[in-house]
């Protein structure tokens, strides 16, 4: 929000990826009026008084998230092309456990809401999905891509022309 301010905008639309869903849900409950629209991108959007971390693993994680590039790949990588790991997963960094065991206040009400989900997804698969999905509400506008989680990579095109049909309409 800070960020948005700024930049001297008044209402922003927030698009956020697996546990970026949690960020951008946590906003918009917060200041509802600052956001015009929310996409959600394979994320996790736990139950309320649930979390991340319970949702994966059935309950809250300590220390850092940390796992072999074998496993890393296995989950954000399924999909992508050997050059397109290589580069990816140069970018990988641990997950703060803060952000896997947050808690959500709420969720946001009166904001539309997308939400996408990749068919070949492994830490955000399908039936997972439709879980995250539902509990945004009944009017959550879906869409699937045929890829997997790092679908920003793998399948750009196709992921930004679903955040630009939705953030223009």
């Amino acid at each position: 929000i800070e960020e948005a301010e700024s930049a001297g905008l008044q209402r922003i639309a927030l698009v956020g990826h697996s546990l970026g869903g949690i960020t951008i849900t946590e906003t918009a409950y917060r200041y509802p009026e600052r956001i015009a629209r929310l996409v959600y991108v394979g994320a996790l959007v736990p139950p309320l008084g649930s979390s991340a971390s319970i949702l994966m693993i059935g309950a809250d994680m300590e220390g850092t998230v940390e796992i072999t590039e074998e496993t890393a790949r296995a989950l954000f990588g399924n999909d992508l092309t050997e050059q397109q790991w290589v580069e990816h997963a140069r970018s990988l960094v641990p997950d703060a456990v803060g952000i896997m065991n947050a808690r959500l206040s709420g969720y946001p009400a009166g904001i539309p809401v997308t939400y996408v989900n990749m068919s070949r997804d492994v830490p955000v698969p399908p039936a997972l999905a439709e879980q995250m999905a539902a509990n945004l509400g009944p009017n959550v506008k879906r869409r699937t891509i045929d890829a997997g989680h790092t679908v920003m990579i793998s399948q750009p095109q196709a992921l930004a022309e679903i955040i630009n049909e939705f953030v223009a309409s």
